[in-house]
């Protein structure tokens, strides 16, 4: 069977028999499936934040890199900004910083370094925790552009 240009997912050849057709139909289906898949769970490594607890997770569709991170019960060990690490072998691009959402107490500045280090500050401007600040809790999602 060919594939897309773009998604790389098979589809029946124009040869392809009609009595083939249901099953050539169901590998589309399962290509497309597979390609937009659900959310895996991670677990970043952090520093500057010591008792909390997390749920996060990603998905990434083609270059497009998505991740949802829930930090609960965490407590600022410094007067730094928070760090967190991208899913392994995620790469942003110079431009990968992107969208960012936050819900929680407060607001937060996100900076997505080309390092795959994500750096989240206290406040709408650039400021660091201060140490034995409650940072329960910070959730966001954001989408980064992968190289």
């Amino acid at each position: 069977m060919p594939n897309t240009t773009n998604l790389s997912i098979s589809y029946p050849a124009a040869t392809a028999l009609v009595s083939q057709g249901y099953q050539q139909i169901a590998d589309v289906a399962t290509g497309i499936d597979a390609y937009f898949g659900g959310w895996t769970a991670y677990t970043p490594t952090a520093t500057n934040i010591t008792s909390g607890t997390y749920d996060c997770a990603y998905k990434k569709i083609g270059k497009i890199g998505f991740v949802r991170l829930n930090i609960t019960g965490g407590t600022a060990t410094g007067t730094n900004p928070i760090t967190l690490t991208l899913p392994s072998g995620w790469t942003p691009t110079a431009n990968g910083g992107g969208s960012c959402f936050h819900s929680g107490v407060g607001l937060k500045t996100v900076a997505i370094g080309t390092g795959g280090v994500v750096t989240i500050y206290n406040g709408t401007g650039v400021a660091n925790f201060t140490a034995g600040n409650s940072v329960n809790p910070i959730r966001m999602a954001f989408v980064i552009e992968l190289a």
